[in-house]
């Protein structure tokens, strides 16, 4: 059982992953197994404790010196008394500069020495996925196959890359005896790759005697980009749009050669 079906819900930036589901395979990097309990450690006591007594000493030194204030008239007596008490004050507020300022050293320290934490890419598309309500599963890859508007995309992505390909697979096919429309499938397919968005590739499969015209997209895919959702959508989009350019340079290629 992995971390991120343990987990009952994945919060980041108050947006809900959802329920966990028991085929999902991927390292969840927000997986708490339970709350940390901070305890003081003797040292940290014995510090509170010492500042409370310094506290304590001051003010009994200075009712000391106000109670003597009135018995003694000169103020050459109160002033060596008060030397004691101005010298401790100084001493309080440098030691307590000097350590709130070595403190910060070392948390900026350890800030410049801790690297980032970022989300696998795994899961930030599955979260990504959940977002849109676009249903997927796994192949024996272990790639996504997800399904949006009715199209069957498969998603190959993976944890040590920042880069993910998008396959709409055998989306057009046709039969490889009729020459005259195998030469319009491959004129149309490089028509389109000059000024398309997507990329479209074409392949024979001599089992079924046909060709196939299938899509592809590779991009980007960081936890810092804006509405990483709707990005996912858009390219999704792109793809499905290439299906209707494509029939309609066919269409156009007939009509020139017709």
């Amino acid at each position: 059982m992995t971390k991120l079906s343990q987990c009952t819900k994945c919060v980041r930036d108050r947006k809900f992953c959802g329920q966990y589901k028991q085929e999902d395979d991927t390292d969840c990097p927000h997986y708490s197994c339970g709350g940390h309990h901070s305890e003081m450690s003797e040292e940290s006591h014995k510090k509170v404790g010492l500042t409370y007594a310094s506290f304590w000493i001051l003010y009994i030194f200075i009712g000391f010196v106000i109670g003597f204030s009135r018995y003694f008239k000169d103020t050459n007596i109160l002033f060596l008394l008060a030397i004691p008490l101005i010298v401790l004050i100084v001493w309080i507020v440098v030691k307590k500069v000097r350590k709130r300022r070595d403190h910060h050293q070392i948390q900026d320290s350890q800030t410049a020495m801790t690297p980032p934490q970022v989300m696998p890419t795994r899961t930030l598309l599955q979260l990504a996925l959940r977002q849109l309500g676009i249903e997927y599963d796994f192949d024996e890859d272990n790639c996504f196959i997800a399904i949006y508007q009715g199209e069957h995309f498969k998603i190959v992505a993976e944890n040590d890359s920042r880069i993910i390909d998008i396959y709409d697979l055998w989306w057009y096919h046709a039969p490889l005896d009729d020459i005259d429309n195998l030469s319009l499938v491959k004129q149309a397919v490089n028509d389109y790759n000059i000024r398309g968005k997507a990329k479209l590739v074409y392949s024979f499969s001599r089992e079924d005697d046909v060709i196939g015209v299938h899509g592809m997209m590779h991009f980007v895919w960081v936890e810092g980009i804006p509405n990483i959702d709707q990005y996912l959508r858009a390219q999704l989009d792109i793809m499905l749009a290439a299906h209707q350019q494509f029939y309609q340079i066919m269409e156009h290629l007939r009509r020139e050669n017709a």
